[in-house]
């Protein structure tokens, strides 16, 4: 509990400064830092996605309820933070959409009731799960049969590379509570920084790790993707390395089937 509130307090202390300094777009699903959005992967079948029930955990400002709602899916969107939540009702009713949104943490989603969902989509939040294992049990149980979960993480490999020396400064074989990154060392931006002096921590996990956990609960991953786009307009491309990311993916894709 005592993680969850640092990281509910981080989110709810920078949650309008973040989309401000982002400002994610709706147009399309942008999965990570230079990485290829859903228009060029076709993870999601946005042609059929029409009446599919959809649950982004972790959906931060709704972005991408947004777009899945436009395209008619039903969507709901599922975030720690209150701020966020409430950014993401806003921003829906601007544009029109009907979304329901929760706030609650992917542990614990005892909200929704079995086999629900069509879709479990969820953009770099699992490293704000603490138990992996837990959330994955959840996924499986509100997913409907042959339901997909697509979910993107910072890549492992890229996280223990500095940006700076291009040398290895972490430890990949280290996973767990990660509290050593600050919110200057990414966003140089000294608005956020007035703003946003709270603790910042995440969860590392090596692919073993993430790729276990999914067998063990037993979801069937189909695909993992670490495609490299470049030439991409992700809103998060502003701080991570162009220089590391030609040579190490920033972004890992996981598709995942019940």
């Amino acid at each position: 509990m005592k993680t969850k509130k640092i990281i509910r307090n981080w989110w709810n202390k920078g949650s309008l400064y973040y989309q401000d300094i982002f400002n994610i777009p709706f147009d399309d699903l942008y999965y990570g830092p230079f990485c290829p959005t859903e228009k060029e992967l076709k993870l999601i079948n946005v042609r059929t996605i029409k009446n599919k029930k959809v649950l982004e955990l972790g959906c931060g400002g709704g972005q991408s309820c947004i777009f899945l709602a436009k395209k008619g899916a039903i969507c709901s969107g599922i975030d720690i933070s209150e701020n966020q939540i409430n950014y993401a009702k806003d921003l829906a009713k601007k544009n029109s959409v009907k979304i329901k949104y929760y706030v609650g943490s992917g542990d614990n989603m005892s909200i929704f009731e079995n086999n629900k969902f069509d879709v479990i989509l969820s953009i770099f939040s699992l490293q704000y799960i603490e138990n992996l294992r837990t959330c994955l049990g959840e996924i499986k149980r509100i997913l409907k049969k042959n339901g997909r979960f697509i979910f993107s993480l910072d890549h492992p490999f890229y996280s223990i590379i500095s940006p700076q020396t291009m040398k290895v400064d972490g430890n990949y074989n280290e996973c767990g509570l990660n509290e050593m990154i600050k919110t200057t060392d990414v966003i140089k931006t000294q608005k956020w920084h007035n703003a946003n002096s709270q603790k910042f921590i995440f969860f590392f996990r090596n692919i073993s790790e993430i790729y276990n956990d999914l067998v063990n609960s037993g979801l069937k991953v189909e695909k993992i993707i670490e495609s490299v786009s470049i030439k991409g307009n992700s809103p998060w491309n502003k701080i991570y390395s162009e220089k590391l990311s030609k040579n190490i993916p920033p972004t890992i894709i996981f598709v995942v089937k019940k």
